[in-house]
Protein backbone atom coordinates (compact mmCIF):
# COMPACT_ATOMS: atom_id res chain seq x y z
CA UNK A 1 0.00 0.00 0.00
CA UNK A 2 1.01 3.46 -1.15
CA UNK A 3 1.61 6.33 1.13
CA UNK A 4 -0.55 9.54 0.37
CA UNK A 5 2.36 11.09 -2.15
CA UNK A 6 2.70 8.05 -3.41
CA UNK A 7 5.78 6.18 -2.35
CA UNK A 8 5.89 2.66 -1.98
CA UNK A 9 8.35 2.85 1.05
CA UNK A 10 9.06 4.70 3.94
CA UNK A 11 12.72 5.53 2.39
CA UNK A 12 11.09 7.00 -0.73
CA UNK A 13 9.37 9.44 1.26
CA UNK A 14 11.64 10.33 3.57
CA UNK A 15 14.20 11.20 0.69
CA UNK A 16 11.18 13.29 -1.09
CA UNK A 17 11.03 15.26 2.37
CA UNK A 18 14.45 15.84 2.51
CA UNK A 19 14.71 17.15 -0.74
CA UNK A 20 11.87 19.07 -0.26
CA UNK A 21 12.88 20.76 3.03
CA UNK A 22 16.60 21.74 1.32
CA UNK A 23 15.53 22.87 -1.93
CA UNK A 24 12.79 25.23 0.78
CA UNK A 25 15.57 25.99 2.62
CA UNK A 26 18.19 26.96 0.00
CA UNK A 27 15.57 29.49 -1.89
CA UNK A 28 15.01 31.07 2.08
CA UNK A 29 17.66 33.70 1.85
CA UNK A 30 16.18 34.87 -1.49
CA UNK A 31 12.73 34.74 0.72
CA UNK A 32 13.72 37.41 3.41
CA UNK A 33 15.62 39.50 1.79
CA UNK A 34 14.80 43.43 1.96
CA UNK A 35 14.38 46.11 -0.43
CA UNK A 36 15.44 49.42 1.56
CA UNK A 37 14.38 53.03 0.03
CA UNK A 38 17.81 55.15 1.25
CA UNK A 39 16.19 58.17 2.23
CA UNK A 40 12.90 56.83 2.34
CA UNK A 41 10.12 58.84 0.24
CA UNK A 42 13.43 61.14 0.10
CA UNK A 43 15.34 58.66 -1.67
CA UNK A 44 18.77 60.08 -3.08
CA UNK A 45 19.00 63.79 -2.45
CA UNK A 46 20.68 66.34 -0.86
CA UNK A 47 20.53 68.08 2.27
CA UNK A 48 19.48 64.86 3.98
CA UNK A 49 20.82 62.89 7.04
CA UNK A 50 21.26 59.57 5.80
CA UNK A 51 23.06 58.36 9.29
CA UNK A 52 19.83 59.14 11.16
CA UNK A 53 18.65 57.12 8.19
CA UNK A 54 20.26 54.04 8.60
CA UNK A 55 19.92 54.40 12.46
CA UNK A 56 17.88 51.62 13.87
CA UNK A 57 17.80 49.40 10.54
CA UNK A 58 19.11 46.06 10.32
CA UNK A 59 21.08 45.62 7.13
CA UNK A 60 21.20 41.73 6.39
CA UNK A 61 23.16 39.88 3.45
CA UNK A 62 21.59 39.86 0.20
CA UNK A 63 19.10 42.94 1.09
CA UNK A 64 18.74 45.55 -1.52
CA UNK A 65 19.26 49.14 -1.42
CA UNK A 66 17.65 51.20 -3.66
CA UNK A 67 18.57 54.95 -4.77
CA UNK A 68 16.00 56.85 -6.08
CA UNK A 69 16.57 59.84 -8.24
CA UNK A 70 16.17 61.29 -11.14
CA UNK A 71 18.88 60.73 -14.00
CA UNK A 72 22.08 62.90 -14.88
CA UNK A 73 20.87 64.99 -11.39
CA UNK A 74 23.40 62.62 -8.82
CA UNK A 75 25.02 59.39 -9.10
CA UNK A 76 26.12 56.50 -6.48
CA UNK A 77 29.58 55.63 -6.29
CA UNK A 78 30.62 52.88 -3.79
CA UNK A 79 33.79 53.49 -2.21
CA UNK A 80 36.08 52.48 0.82
CA UNK A 81 35.70 54.26 4.01
CA UNK A 82 38.83 56.78 3.00
CA UNK A 83 36.71 57.80 0.02
CA UNK A 84 33.37 58.36 2.10
CA UNK A 85 35.15 60.10 4.91
CA UNK A 86 36.96 62.62 2.31
CA UNK A 87 34.38 62.76 -0.06
CA UNK A 88 36.86 61.69 -2.42
CA UNK A 89 37.06 58.39 -5.32
CA UNK A 90 40.43 57.33 -5.13
CA UNK A 91 39.28 53.77 -4.90
CA UNK A 92 35.59 53.15 -5.97
CA UNK A 93 33.69 49.26 -6.58
CA UNK A 94 30.56 50.96 -8.36
CA UNK A 95 30.00 53.41 -10.33
CA UNK A 96 26.04 53.81 -12.13
CA UNK A 97 27.10 56.86 -13.90
CA UNK A 98 24.11 58.87 -12.95
CA UNK A 99 21.83 56.81 -14.80
CA UNK A 100 18.96 57.39 -12.34
CA UNK A 101 17.09 54.62 -9.93
CA UNK A 102 20.05 52.15 -9.32
CA UNK A 103 19.41 49.29 -6.99
CA UNK A 104 22.62 47.51 -5.35
CA UNK A 105 22.33 44.13 -3.37
CA UNK A 106 24.32 43.72 -0.33
CA UNK A 107 26.12 40.71 -1.08
CA UNK A 108 28.42 40.43 2.44
CA UNK A 109 29.03 41.18 5.67
CA UNK A 110 30.74 44.50 6.56
CA UNK A 111 30.18 48.20 6.14
CA UNK A 112 29.41 49.36 2.40
CA UNK A 113 29.65 53.02 2.01
CA UNK A 114 27.99 55.23 -0.92
CA UNK A 115 28.29 58.93 -2.09
CA UNK A 116 27.43 61.16 -4.46
CA UNK A 117 30.62 62.30 -6.87
CA UNK A 118 28.30 65.60 -8.10
CA UNK A 119 30.62 68.53 -7.14
CA UNK A 120 29.19 69.71 -3.86
CA UNK A 121 26.69 66.91 -2.83
CA UNK A 122 28.81 64.24 -0.89
CA UNK A 123 29.78 67.22 1.39
CA UNK A 124 26.26 68.44 1.55
CA UNK A 125 25.61 65.23 3.00
CA UNK A 126 25.07 63.02 0.26
CA UNK A 127 26.71 59.78 1.54
CA UNK A 128 25.60 56.78 3.23
CA UNK A 129 27.51 54.07 5.31
CA UNK A 130 25.38 51.01 5.67
CA UNK A 131 26.72 47.92 8.07
CA UNK A 132 25.30 44.55 6.86
CA UNK A 133 25.04 41.36 8.84
CA UNK A 134 24.67 38.13 8.20
CA UNK A 135 21.23 36.66 7.10
CA UNK A 136 20.65 35.06 9.98
CA UNK A 137 21.87 38.01 13.13
CA UNK A 138 19.58 39.40 15.05
CA UNK A 139 18.40 42.80 14.73
CA UNK A 140 20.66 45.58 16.04
CA UNK A 141 19.68 48.21 18.49
CA UNK A 142 20.35 51.61 17.70
CA UNK A 143 20.15 55.20 19.54
CA UNK A 144 19.01 57.05 16.50
CA UNK A 145 21.37 60.00 16.24
CA UNK A 146 20.28 63.69 16.45
CA UNK A 147 19.06 66.16 13.44
CA UNK A 148 16.14 66.27 11.67
CA UNK A 149 14.59 63.51 9.64
CA UNK A 150 12.51 63.78 6.09
CA UNK A 151 10.12 60.81 5.19
CA UNK A 152 9.06 57.69 6.73
CA UNK A 153 11.88 54.85 7.71
CA UNK A 154 11.47 51.16 6.14
CA UNK A 155 10.82 49.01 8.95
CA UNK A 156 11.53 44.72 9.41
CA UNK A 157 8.11 44.50 8.93
CA UNK A 158 8.32 42.36 5.49
CA UNK A 159 10.95 40.70 6.60
CA UNK A 160 9.21 39.48 9.43
CA UNK A 161 5.78 38.38 7.61
CA UNK A 162 8.65 36.50 5.46
CA UNK A 163 9.82 34.34 7.98
CA UNK A 164 6.45 33.85 9.33
CA UNK A 165 5.46 32.66 6.23
CA UNK A 166 8.48 30.23 5.85
CA UNK A 167 8.06 28.75 9.47
CA UNK A 168 4.60 27.95 8.39
CA UNK A 169 5.76 26.49 5.03
CA UNK A 170 8.46 24.35 6.77
CA UNK A 171 6.41 22.98 9.70
CA UNK A 172 3.18 21.92 6.88
CA UNK A 173 6.24 19.85 4.87
CA UNK A 174 7.27 18.53 8.33
CA UNK A 175 3.50 17.87 9.15
CA UNK A 176 2.91 16.17 5.50
CA UNK A 177 5.71 14.29 5.58
CA UNK A 178 4.80 12.44 9.08
CA UNK A 179 1.52 12.38 8.73
CA UNK A 180 2.16 10.11 5.42
CA UNK A 181 4.78 8.09 6.96
CA UNK A 182 2.80 6.95 9.65
CA UNK A 183 -0.51 6.63 7.75
CA UNK A 184 1.92 3.93 5.44
CA UNK A 185 2.98 2.19 8.82
CA UNK A 186 -0.07 2.02 9.49
CA UNK A 187 -1.42 0.15 5.91
CA UNK A 188 1.79 -1.51 6.07
CA UNK A 189 0.95 -2.97 9.68
CA UNK A 190 -2.74 -3.86 8.83
CA UNK A 191 -1.35 -6.22 5.88
CA UNK A 192 0.61 -8.37 7.98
Amino acid sequence: MGSKLGFSSPSLLVLFCVVELEIFLASLPFCVAEEFTVGGSSGWTLNYNYSQWTAGKTFRVNDTLLFSYSANQHDVVQVDKTGYDGCTTSTTYFNDNGKGSTTVTLNGTGTYYYICTVPGHCSSGMKVAVNVVTASSPPTSSTPSTGSSKGPSTSGSVRDSSVSIATAVVMSIVATCILSIHSQERGSAKSL
